[in-house]
């Protein structure tokens, strides 16, 4: 029984290391504490109500190549992907800063800052970021209307 948040994410971003030669996969998790408490420690984006943020996040993911668990963590190379989907998040799906920087377990301030850097690069000649924002953002509206 997996009782510790930190050895759950070390088991679900290992398990996505491999979910690309694996068909299908069905993981069962036993935890020790009740569904609420586990969207408190950390988990708030596997609630049934992030739906179209989880979809987002599935799209940011797979444009900046990044396991889904991984968009969340500290390191400054995955800082882009959160300044994306940070962007998309605000404008398409209307949620607040502090419910993104709860989703991303990051503070409202951290948001602006990662929002802001998002705009700056965009306006700067290397255009791959501004391409991959385009991309995430019609990859998310085609997909958000079809449902």
């Amino acid at each position: 029984m997996v009782s510790d948040i930190n050895e759950l994410l070390t088991i679900v971003a290992d398990a996505e290391k491999h979910l690309s030669s694996i068909a299908r996969m069905k993981v069962t998790i036993s935890l020790s504490f009740e569904p609420d408490e586990f969207y408190e420690r950390g988990f708030a984006f596997l609630k049934p109500e992030n739906k179209e943020c989880n979809l987002l996040l599935d799209i940011v993911s797979m444009n900046f190549g990044v396991p889904t668990v991984l968009v969340r963590s500290k390191k400054r190379a995955h800082a882009e992907a959160r300044w994306a989907f940070s962007v998309i998040a605000r404008k398409h799906v209307g949620w607040t800063l502090t419910q993104i920087g709860d989703f991303l377990k990051r503070d409202h301030t951290t948001i602006v800052h990662g929002i802001s850097s998002a705009e700056a690069l965009m306006e700067t000649p290397n255009e791959y970021f501004a391409i991959k924002m385009k991309k995430i953002e019609t990859d998310f509206l085609n997909t958000k209307t079809k449902e």
